[in-house]
């Protein structure tokens, strides 16, 4: 006997011809088998018995036991039963063929052996063995399952008398172990009053015309709980009717709740954006036909402004608290339109956005008069555990059938009115008009476009200059982003911008002037010029991004310090999130860049940021630049920015300088640093070169440089 090792399936060889038995090994090793081959019948029964072998391959004549008769034992023994067995034979006549089956073999192969086929069969045959065994486990496991399952089986004659049942408590002990009968009952007799006639009357048609059905019904138990059951019918082949009883409450009421999360809200408990729709649709067709002329549908999108913050910040189990209590305090407001002769629905669109509809003879009174309430409420701080939040909302309506006639319009529309109302500042509310989704799509192509700008080298930068107040010399530049398109002329920042901020645009448009920057600054130095140069950065670029690493990769491409740069923030950014922002400030004063804090004195101004911030220098917003030399309050409010700055070791730039009052009333109080058009408008890289070779060269003043 040889063996093999088992890491793969099995293969009995038994042929008492050491070439054939040699061949055969050979054979069932290339299909993928080990082999474990004897020369004689009782070794291979024995084997057969003790071993798991996937195939045997058995020659029909051997000492001993023949192959017939190892075949017919091992098909008698129950772990063998369903082993693929192959006869070996050098007889292909039909008699010798129909022993072998007679005797349990799966297949045949005959002499002199076809050593290239033999591998393919007996993959074929281990193939078609594992589909078996599969088979077999699942009827096994389909068997096992029939005899666990609690439903009643009924089996009814064609007068729907039944002749056995299983698993009935109500006929239990008038059944035997098969389940027949005693005394005759009717199936009727046997189910209850609501249900029995139908089920005579399903299983008589089901007799009839062999169609499956199926009826259900549901009962109250003693504790008032209800139960479902489902009642299915089929005809077996002897003509009697197979009815089986099973108790569906749980499966039913588990539908019941996913038809409710499928269209309501988990969160809010309000109708979700697919219920919405659908109950939309259903009153504009109810609309159209019944009172066209009399009845409008108004749809109102409400945009939580601030809520992003939230969930940041405190996470997003309070974030869904937020929700619940502005879904109360929108209940609460559409209340009156429940006294009214209208309907509405109020749902929850998506996130932060909610929808309303209101149906009535002037709807959009109604809805406006609804959105001012709810804004009025958000003007009081939202109480949400130990919290307490402020939140701003946009809300846009549109009114069928001007603004459209089905669902998805109108709530189009009205989604458009309310980004409309984003764009001019929150709490407020607009109804819609054509001219708006005019710009919605011309915000569309300008978004195109820009990428394509993007791509193609569309952008440029220009550079304003800086200057020392006292001295009058450059002291640095800042980087200005310029778009000039080939049929829009040119595109201001403050349209492109903050559509490049919300669409995420801005944090590739960031990279491009960073790198462009860079450049710029290497090339100034091989020419002898070193000028540090500024660039603003998004808020976004902090939230979404990593400034300190753009930059340290890009001033490393370029070969030039850090310190040529410098990164200017505005005080809006600050407030989106700040300790982000701080932390992501820290890694750029880390890395040698200079910070300044950009249009100070607008926005959200606060001294705890000049205290917790990393910053070099305040830029003053122009607005106070414009009447310093003959405003009093301004002039003192400038006054008292120097002194602070002065005090926390800061340089102060006054922006926007356009008048010779100006510069003088600045150089005279202190001030470090001026920019404006009075001394140097923005301008290309070539025409920064030339002017401040043309300062250096002549030491000039700055009002003087600027002639």
């Amino acid at each position: 006997m040889s063996g093999a090792s088992t890491d793969r399936p099995l293969a009995l060889v038994a042929d008492d011809d050491d070439g054939t038995r040699l061949m055969l090994s050979e054979a069932a090793e290339l299909a993928g088998l080990s082999v474990v081959a004897v020369n004689d019948g009782r070794s291979a029964l024995s084997l057969g018995l003790r071993s798991g072998f996937a195939v045997a391959l058995l020659d029909v004549e051997m000492p001993g036991l023949n192959g017939l008769e190892v075949c017919r034992a091992l098909r008698a023994a129950t772990q063998t039963r369903t082993l693929p067995i192959i006869m070996i034979t050098a007889r292909d006549d039909a008699e010798s063929i129909g022993r072998a089956f007679d005797v349990g073999a799966t297949d045949f192969i005959p002499k002199p052996l076809n050593l290239p086929l033999i591998p393919r069969r007996l993959e074929y045959i281990l193939r078609n063995a594992g589909l078996l065994r599969a088979l077999e486990q699942r009827e096994t496991e389909y068997r096992t399952l029939i005899q666990a399952m609690p439903d009643t089986v009924y089996l009814v004659d064609a007068d729907c008398n039944v002749q056995r049942v299983w698993n009935d408590t109500q006929i239990g002990a008038a059944a035997d172990d098969a389940g027949t009968v005693a005394t005759r009952r009717s199936l009727k007799s046997l189910l209850p009053a609501a249900i029995g006639a139908r089920a005579a009357r399903s299983a008589s048609l089901t007799a009839r015309d062999g169609q499956p059905r199926s009826d259900e019904y549901s009962t109250a138990d003693e504790g008032g709980d209800e139960h479902i059951y489902e009642l299915r019918y089929f005809r077996c082949g002897s003509g009697e009717i197979m009815a089986l009883r099973q108790d569906v409450t749980a499966r039913k009421l588990g539908e019941r709740r996913i038809q409710e999360l499928a269209f309501n809200d988990a969160l809010t408990h309000l109708p979700n954006r697919q219920s919405f729709f659908q109950q939309l649709a259903g009153e504009l067709a109810e609309l159209a036909v019944l009172a066209p002329e009399r009845e409008r549908i108004a749809v109102v999108v409400f945009h939580l402004t601030g809520f992003g913050r939230i969930n940041e910040t405190f996470g997003h189990d309070v974030g869904d608290d937020v929700l619940r209590v502005v879904a109360e305090q929108l209940r609460r407001c559409q209340a009156p339109l429940v006294t009214q002769p209208v309907r509405s629905l109020l749902g929850r669109l998506d996130g932060n956005q909610f929808i309303l509809y209101v149906r009535g003879p002037d709807p959009a009174q109604l809805a406006q008069q609804m959105t001012e309430a709810f804004t009025g409420d958000l003007k009081s701080a939202l109480r949400c555990g130990q919290h307490e939040f402020f939140l701003q909302a946009s809300v846009g309506i549109a009114v069928s059938p001007d603004h459209g006639r089905d669902a998805a319009t109108l709530v189009k529309n009205a989604s458009t009115a309310m980004f409309a109302c984003r764009s001019r500042g929150a709490n407020t509310h607009a109804i819609y008009a054509d001219v708006m989704g005019a710009r919605a799509l011309m915000g569309i192509s300008l978004d195109a476009e820009l990428r394509r700008a993007l791509a193609h080298d569309g952008l440029q930068l220009y550079y304003q200059p800086k200057f020392d107040t006292a001295s009058g010399k450059p002291v640095g530049a800042e980087a200005l982003l310029r778009w000039t398109h080939p049929q829009l002329g040119v595109v201001s920042p403050g349209r492109f911008i903050p559509l490049a901020e919300e669409t995420g645009l801005i944090l590739d448009i960031s990279a491009w002037v960073v790198r462009s920057a860079c450049r710029q600054i290497s090339e100034w130095r091989r020419n002898g010029l070193d000028i540090p140069i500024a660039v603003n950065l998004s808020g976004k670029d902090f939230i979404h991004g990593n400034p300190a690493a753009l930059i340290a990769r890009e001033v490393a491409a370029a070969g030039i310090p850090a310190a040529c740069f410098e990164l200017e923030v505005t005080e809006s950014v600050l407030v989106g999130d700040f300790d982000r922002v701080s932390t992501g400030l820290a890694a750029l004063r880390a890395l040698g860049c200079k910070v300044a804090l950009d249009d100070f004195g607008t926005g959200y101004s606060s001294l705890r940021y000049l205290q917790r911030l990393p910053l070099d220098r305040l830029k003053v917003d122009r607005s106070f630049v414009t009447d310093v030399h003959r405003s009093s309050g301004d002039g003192a409010i400038f006054e008292a920015i120097i002194a602070l700055a002065r005090r926390m070791g800061l340089i102060v730039t006054a922006e926007g300088v356009e008048e010779q009052e100006q510069l003088d009333w600045l150089r005279v109080h202190g001030c470090d640093e001026v920019q404006g058009f009075l001394l140097a408008r923005p301008m290309c890289a070539a025409d920064l070169e030339l002017l401040l070779a043309a300062i250096t060269s002549s030491q000039a003043s700055p009002a003087a440089a600027s002639g």
